[in-house]
């Protein structure tokens, strides 16, 4: 195996954990505020429950920490 080789396949697998947990965290989150109007417009439904974009989490946690910080933890 060469030094200089960038290994995309784990790159990728990286990436793929990040994203997912980052949106299960996101969900989590709504779950837990109940999915209140105040955390915006989900991103589309599945079987009747809203999903957020995935980044949702971020803002949400420097809007909302002040007043759930239980949440955030």
């Amino acid at each position: 195996m060469r030094g200089g080789r960038i290994l995309w396949g784990q790159i990728a697998v990286v990436f793929t954990i990040v994203l997912v947990m980052t949106w299960a965290a996101t969900q989590w989150i709504a779950f837990r505020l109940g999915f209140q109007p105040q955390l915006g417009n989900p991103w589309f439904e599945l079987v009747g429950l809203p999903v957020y974009y995935p980044p949702a989490f971020f803002w949400w946690w420097f809007s909302f920490d002040a007043y759930a910080p239980a949440i955030f933890v």
